[in-house]
């Protein structure tokens, strides 16, 4: 059986969180963040593991970021969310998140090189 690939786009808007920034016990900033995933899955999905689970992904958000223990800068932040979210699907070919904080707003986009996707076989 010959499996079809098409890109898929996932988006995740406006998911608001605390992100704890510098050292020491301090109070978290209110953000909101846009993830924009692009990635090759089945184009008839068969079962739930075909798709692109991004459930990961916000529970990362929600919970890493707001975490007393974990204190990054918001660029910091961005970066390390773009490459957990390339590296829990070897699918995911390019991801754009964008996180405001305050009135300040960071967009970083990163991609992977098409002869590096994972497809299923």
């Amino acid at each position: 059986m010959v499996i079809s690939y098409i890109p898929w786009t996932i988006e995740v808007r406006a998911l608001a969180t605390e992100l704890r920034a510098g050292a020491g016990p301090r109070r978290g900033q209110a953000v909101t963040v846009d993830i924009v995933i692009q990635a090759l899955a089945p184009a008839c999905p068969q079962t739930i593991e075909d798709c692109i689970n991004y459930q990961p992904v916000c529970e990362h958000v929600l919970g890493a970021w707001s975490d007393a223990a974990s204190a990054a800068q918001p660029e910091r932040a961005l970066r390390d969310l773009i490459a957990f979210i390339l590296d829990a699907d070897g699918r995911i070919g390019q991801v754009d998140a964008t996180l405001a904080v305050g009135d300040t707003t960071l967009h970083l986009t990163q991609a992977r090189p098409l002869r590096r996707l994972r497809l299923a076989a």
